[in-house]
């Protein structure tokens, strides 16, 4: 359920004063929440803010232990929305902090997955390459790292397929290391219809061809 405008109009002020005065404590206290809706109103209103501050911010919940980021583990989720949402003014770092939070915490799946369909539509290249790198063939034995950095291309392979679908043939081709990854990549391509596109492209080659040789 969408937040009311008062709730926003508060969480608005507080975020603003904390973030001009660089409180972070208080600022990870406020991220404290169970509810994604009111996580993601948060995530779109630090967008209204400088970047280079929200990511002090992002940098001081990374640097805090394993243990503590479990514990306070609403609020990571919190800070995952949030780094969707600016994500895109440091791809790189945004998709590094995401897999650490995943890789310490299996039950941040969520918020990391909804932060990196986000990266894909924003930042399609350097998602897909990081992804490919970081995530699948360094997993680091992690089926979460696999499984999440693929799945969550789920949303752009439905509806823009053309971007995704070299990634996900790439995928779905791995080996044992990465079978998680190729398993979860064979069924976004299933579900998106990327099979049909492929024999598609399969008829039309030959006729280009022909056309080049004449």
């Amino acid at each position: 359920m969408p937040v009311s405008i008062r709730k926003y109009t508060e969480l608005k002020l507080a975020f603003s004063d904390y973030l001009q005065r660089r409180n972070w404590v208080r600022l990870f206290e406020l991220c404290d929440t169970s509810d994604d809706e009111t996580g993601k109103t948060i995530a779109a209103i630090m967008t209204l803010y400088d970047p280079k501050k929200v990511w002090s911010f992002v940098d001081y919940v990374h640097d805090l232990s394993r243990e503590e980021r479990r514990r306070r583990r609403d609020s990571v989720a919190t800070v995952c929305f949030i780094i969707g949402k600016i994500g895109q003014t440091r791809t790189e770092k945004a998709l590094a902090d995401l897999r650490q939070f995943l890789l310490d915490d299996h039950m941040l799946r969520v918020p990391v997955n909804s932060a990196l369909s986000n990266l894909w539509v924003l930042d399609t290249r350097k998602t897909s390459t990081n992804i490919m790198k970081k995530w699948v063939l360094n997993n680091e034995d992690s089926d979460d790292l696999q499984e999440i950095g693929v799945k969550s291309s789920e949303y752009l392979a439905k509806n823009a397929p053309e971007k995704v679908t070299l990634f996900l043939r790439k995928v779905a081709s791995l080996d044992d290391d990465c079978k998680v990854a190729a398993k979860t990549a064979k069924e976004v391509i299933e579900q998106s219809g990327i099979q049909i596109a492929k024999s598609n492209e399969q008829r039309i080659a030959p006729k280009v061809r022909r056309r080049k040789s004449a």
